[in-house]
């Protein structure tokens, strides 16, 4: 089953360190936020070995995780401790504080539009990210009808959940009743390019 992961895993990602195979990088996700991960992999600032005294180390000195929490967080998080300094990181996902991640995405719109295509698949990505720990919060699909039903069908299942249809769609509509109702907006909006 392997070594329990230390305290400071979820603030970094583990990737193949390009001059040693044998070896992976422990990259703070603070940096790859703030440099993407092609450029943090390569600034020795941003990565270090996968021990649990290297990340401390690292989270200590790095201005751009310290930035991401009020003092008080910050000093806790740093507190933690771990036993034995040897345990290796895994692949993790990033459960940070206040940060939404974007999970899973299906382009279905070659599938016959269907209530029950529209759940299999919320249930799909929904069972896939359990499978990697990851608690997705909200859903978010589009606004049609058959999308609709399925919300409110599937947050009975869900109760934790949060199912909302697009809202990019939604100001759409607004503005689209905007402008119908206003002639001076609907005269504006033809002249722009």
């Amino acid at each position: 089953m392997g070594k329990p992961l230390h305290p400071f895993h979820s603030y970094f990602k583990l990737v193949s360190n390009p001059n040693n195979k044998s070896n992976k990088f422990a990259i703070c996700l603070y940096c790859i936020e703030e440099h993407t991960q092609n450029i943090a992999v390569f600034k020795k600032e941003c990565h270090v070995v996968n021990k649990a005294k290297s990340c401390h180390d690292h989270l200590t000195k790095c201005e751009n995780f310290k930035s991401q929490y009020s003092e008080s967080e910050y000093t806790e998080i740093l507190a933690l401790s771990n036993n034995d300094d040897n345990y290796k990181i895994k692949e993790v996902t990033d459960k940070r504080k206040e940060k939404s991640l974007t999970w899973g995405a299906k382009d279905i719109s070659s599938e016959q539009s269907k209530t029950s295509n529209v759940i299999f698949h919320i249930k799909d990505i929904m069972e896939q990210a359990h499978k990697y720990q990851i608690n997705i919060k909200c859903f978010v699909s589009d606004s049609a009808g058959e999308y609709a039903t399925a919300r409110r069908q599937i947050c009975i299942e869900y109760k934790d959940k949060i199912f909302l249809s697009c809202m990019a769609h939604q100001i759409n509509l607004v503005f689209g009743n905007i402008f119908k109702e206003s002639k001076k907006y609907k005269e504006i909006s033809t002249k722009v390019i």
